[in-house]
């Protein structure tokens, strides 16, 4: 499968031909994550005194989750199955998601790493214990590398433009 990032798939509305392209879904996400911090700022700015944290990375860490929440579906598999309105749980696109969130996260905030990242894996469901453990997933994916490096050189732009 050859496609660019603007053909990338986020999303589908069920019984329709109407799409929602990565991109789109991914401002719309950090639109959302934008209200939030304007509505939470001294509870998060609280959080990231709390647990040592520079505020600025700490905001900084949080868009990144943001922005690469959905990376998972720049798969080959994922988007044959979304444009032809098959089911996608075996291409769970969170799991996939997981090998592009990491931080440079020390010591005893390796532990603000692991809830980002398990945030990641049940941003579709309620985290529980063993959440992947009878998951009928995929072995492995084929991921889209051209318009992956596309989708992750916007994360700066796209930072600035929202």
């Amino acid at each position: 499968m050859n496609i660019s990032l603007s053909e990338v798939i986020a999303k589908k509305q069920e019984d329709k031909d109407v799409f929602q392209s990565l991109e789109g879904h991914t401002e719309d996400s950090l639109l959302v994550f934008k209200d939030y911090l304007s509505k939470n700022t001294p509870a998060l700015k609280r959080f990231s005194k709390d647990f040592a944290l520079n505020y600025d990375f700490f905001l900084s860490t949080i868009y990144l989750y943001v922005f690469l929440h959905d990376i998972g579906k720049i798969t080959q598999e994922f988007q044959k199955n979304i444009r032809q309105s098959k089911p996608c749980g075996a291409i769970s696109h969170p799991f996939f998601s997981l090998p592009f969130i990491h931080t440079s996260l020390h010591g005893n905030h390796k532990e603000l790493e692991l809830i980002l990242r398990l945030c990641i894996l049940s941003h579709h469901s309620q985290l529980y214990n063993r959440i992947y453990e009878d998951a009928r997933l995929n072995n492995k994916v084929t991921y889209l590398l051209e318009p992956m490096k596309a989708f992750i050189d916007k994360a700066e732009d796209i930072f600035k433009k929202i």
